[in-house]
């Protein structure tokens, strides 16, 4: 009698199947050819240094903040493939509003939502958008965007750089009055 194992593949989809306990398992990373697992997981960024940017935040329920987001790149898959811009290069993202029974894709690099990159030049580049996990650094703390909500990120420019040497002001210390000084001798005040 032979026993049987289940195999799962996982990408986007689990797909199982079962195999003999002494078959061999061929495996080639993440997923299977077989498998449709979007553009965003099947690579890797190319390696850059991150930037911080000062930029605007607007929420579809009218809500704004503003704060520094840190990026590497500004990731989007479109007509013509998967397309890694330079933020310094972008003007503004307008997120696409989610019908109410879309289900987002959120995987652990971020979720994906539908937009358009608008660059500085004015070339609009419509596609899914990869919300990288982005965080918000305010003057209240840190933000995580919550990719549903977003309506618009505008990028105001390059966040200007905290000096070398930054600390925070030190209060000036109290000015010391000195003891008041005897004029006469404990021997005089008889």
């Amino acid at each position: 009698m032979k026993r049987f194992l289940m195999i799962a593949a996982m990408g986007f989809g689990l797909n199982l199947f079962a195999a003999p306990e002494d078959a061999q398992a061929q495996s080639g990373g993440m997923g299977t050819r077989g498998a449709r697992q979007p553009m965003f997981l099947q690579r890797n960024l190319t390696p850059r240094t991150s930037q911080d940017f000062s930029v605007i935040v607007a929420t579809s329920g009218g809500k704004s903040v503003s704060g520094i987001l840190n990026l590497t790149w500004v990731v989007v898959n479109y007509d013509l493939g998967h397309y890694e811009i330079e933020p310094e290069k972008v003007k503004e993202i307008q997120f696409t509003a989610a019908k109410p029974d879309q289900v987002m894709i959120v995987g652990p690099r971020g979720a994906m939502v539908e937009g358009t990159i608008i660059t500085t030049t004015g070339a609009e580049i419509a596609g899914i958008v990869m919300v990288d996990n982005w965080k918000l650094r305010t003057d209240l703390g840190i933000l995580t965007l919550d990719a549903q909500g977003l309506k618009s990120l505008s990028f105001k420019g390059k966040a200007p750089e905290p000096p070398l040497n930054a600390t925070k002001p030190q209060p000036a210390p109290p000015e010391a009055k000195p003891a008041p000084i005897e004029t006469q001798s404990p021997v005089d005040k008889k």
